[in-house]
This record gives C-alpha cells, structure tokens and sequence, in this order.
C-alpha cells in the first residue's frame, strides 16, 4: 500500500492532507541527514578509476551535492576524479567546507569564472555567451572543458544517487564498440522548443527515444560532434531556457545511435511518488530525482545510509 493510501484509510484524513503528508515526511529525512553529515564519514581506502565525473553545483543545491557524493563514496569500488563546478550563486569557501570528508586528491572545485575563462580564452565565443546566461549551458561548458583532459566522462546531476557500483558496467560500455556519447533515457521529449524550431531539428519531438541529460556517458567528443555543437551554440547565445544544453546533448545522441544506458538500470521513476518504503528495484544503478518525485530523493539517501 502506498503512504498516500495508507494515510487515507488508517488515520482518516482527507485526499489533500494525506497527500500534502506524503511530500513533507521526507523532509524528516534530510534533518535526519543534515545531523549526519555533521560529522566525519568513515574513510574507506580505495584504488582509484581512471574516469572522470562532472557535478554542477548551484548554492541551492549543496545539501544534494554532499548526498550524491555519499553515494559515490559508499557505492563505487573504485573513486573516479571527481569535478565539482560551481555556477555564480554558490559561495565556494562554503561548499568546499560542506564536502572537505571527501578524499582531496580525487575531487577537484572549478568556479563558474574559471569555466567561462578557460573558453573565452579559446575563442569560444558562442558557447561563453551562453554559459555566462544559463546555468545549463555553464554545465555544457564544463562537460567540454574536463572532456579535453582526453579522458571518458561520467555526468551525474545533483539530484542523482548512486545506488550500486557503476564500474563494470561503464568500464564494458568504454571498451566497447558503440555509441561514443550515452544518455539516459527520458519517458517525454523536455527539449528547448524554440532550438528545435530554428534549427529545424523536429525529429527530436516526433519519435521516441527520448533523451535526459541527468547521467551521461560521454567517451570522447569526434570533429563531428563538435561541429553539430558550433553549428547550434549561437541560436542560444541570447535566449535560451532550462532545456537548452538537453536538446544539444539529445541531438548528438540521436546523431551518434541510439544509447547503451540500459532504462533498468539509470532511470527516472515516477510510480512511488507517495511511498515512503525503501526503495527496492535490485536492477537500477542510478536514480535521477525530477520534480514530482525529488522529495523521494531525501528517502532514498536516508535509507542509503542505513544500510
């Protein structure tokens, strides 16, 4: 029985309450969490992964920020160099402090300046005029920028846990033959409507699959994608909106074949919105949080811990 339900039938209260309660609860989770993270995690000694992970971080998002660098610290075998980028609202000596457990030679802080700098400096005129307007196209900027290190390139949004270890699994899909770029999948087209229109890219709309850029597996970038990128940055340069750097990263996902991110295993769930029991899908290795379900996100990570 869902909590929703439960709600309803045990203690009699009206549909609204019931679900008004489903949605507040597990903001006893994240007190709950909050307390814990005051103190030190336990460091557990482990070998390094030779991959490298990309977090943008808003100010608004540092209490999801330190959730799913837990779960990468408790469920990955092996720690990836992970990249933190902050955009413009964070206060940078205050999310380094929220986050100084995390073992110093595998985490790296970029500002959003730094970002920007890094592509002003290359000529990237396009994209630095988009990332200085939309925290979206900064974490286009950012993805670029590590995936010049030449090395392949997990993207994770901050309202994504990880809950069992990724590296096998992405370690076959590096080694393999396919798709060089690999999204996750979405179960609507969220794209930037006015980008698909000016640059005539319809099919994105018309035909499933559909793309999220929430958790990403990008190897490399070719000449070709780089060039689909250019061709769309300046549409964007002085209007564009949340779903802006998705409809870019959709349009080189359906350019390169389809993605290799199994739906099971890195998904979007929306069928527990009121169910406050663990969550138990023994298949997913990543669970990305959206809106109507991101207070379930706090449950999730609560339960993490007490495993």
């Amino acid at each position: 029985m869902d909590l929703k339900r439960d709600l309803r039938t045990k203690l009699k209260l009206p549909e609204k309450i019931a679900n008004s309660l489903a949605f507040r609860i597990p903001t006893l989770f994240k007190a709950v969490l909050y307390f814990q993270n005051l103190f030190v995690m336990k460091r557990v000694s482990k070998d390094p992964w030779d991959l490298n992970m990309v977090l943008l971080c808003g100010s608004k998002n540092i209490a999801f920020l330190q959730e799913v660098l837990k779960s990468i610290y408790t469920n990955f075998s092996r720690t990836p160099n992970i990249f933190v980028i902050t955009d413009n609202s964070t206060n940078v000596r205050f999310c380094k402090e929220k986050i100084k457990w995390f073992p110093k030679d595998r985490l790296t802080l970029i500002t959003a300046n730094d970002c920007l700098d890094y592509h002003k400096a290359k000529g990237r005129n396009s994209l630095f005029n988009f990332a200085s307007r939309n925290p979206m196209g900064l974490k286009l900027a950012a993805i670029l920028q590590i995936a010049e290190i030449g090395k392949p390139l997990l993207y994770s949004d901050t309202d994504v846990l990880w809950l069992q270890d990724p590296f096998e699994l992405i370690q076959q899909l590096i080694n393999s033959v396919g798709a060089n770029i690999n999204l996750s999948f979405d179960f609507q087209p969220a794209y930037d409507e006015q980008l698909v229109s000016m640059a005539r890219l319809e099919s994105l709309l018309n035909k499933a699959p559909y793309y999220c850029a929430g958790i990403m597996l990008i190897k490399n970038f070719s000449s070709e994608n780089i060039q689909l990128i250019e061709r769309l940055l300046p549409f964007l340069e002085k209007q564009s909106n949340h779903f802006s750097e998705q409809t870019i990263f959709a349009t080189l996902q359906k350019s390169v074949g389809p993605s290799r991110l199994e739906q099971e295993k890195f998904s979007i769930i929306l069928d527990d919105q009121f169910d406050l029991r663990p969550l138990n899908r023994p298949k997913l290795i990543a669970r990305h949080y959206i809106g109507p379900v991101r207070h379930l996100f706090w449950r999730d990570a609560f339960f993490m811990v007490k495993k």
